[in-house]
C-alpha cells in the first residue's frame, strides 16, 4: 500500500480477506484526518480462485485508472486509490 508516492505498509492477505477504512475495527485502518476514506470503506475478499475488493457504499469512493467501481477484481500492479492511498496487488508472498 502506499501513501502519496510512498510506500506506506506491506501485509499479506489471509484466508478470510480484510476490511478496510478510516475505523479502528478494520482490519487495515487508513489513518485520514480529511475523511476521504470512509469509517468502513471498502471489503477485500476471495472470490472465484481470485481476490475482489467491493466499496462499501463509502462516500468518496474507491477508483481504478480515474473510473470509480464497486466491485473489481484485484490484478498484480494495477493500484486501487481509497482517498490518499493506492492499493496495489502483487501474488508475490512476503519475504520472497
Amino acid at each position: 500500500m502506499f501513501r502519496d508516492g510512498v510506500v506506506h505498509r506491506a501485509l499479506e492477505l489471509g484466508a478470510r480477506g480484510l476490511t478496510i477504512g478510516r475505523g479502528l475495527q478494520n482490519d487495515l485502518v487508513l489513518e485520514d484526518s480529511d475523511r476521504t476514506v470512509s469509517r468502513f470503506h471498502a471489503e477485500v475478499r476471495q472470490e472465484a480462485g481470485g481476490w475482489v475488493l467491493l466499496d462499501l457504499n463509502s462516500q468518496n469512493g474507491t477508483w481504478v485508472e480515474s473510473r470509480r467501481v464497486e466491485r473489481v477484481e484485484m490484478r498484480a500492479g494495477v493500484p486501487v486509490a481509497i482517498g490518499r492511498y493506492s492499493l496495489v496487488f502483487d501474488d508475490t508472498p512476503l519475504g520472497a
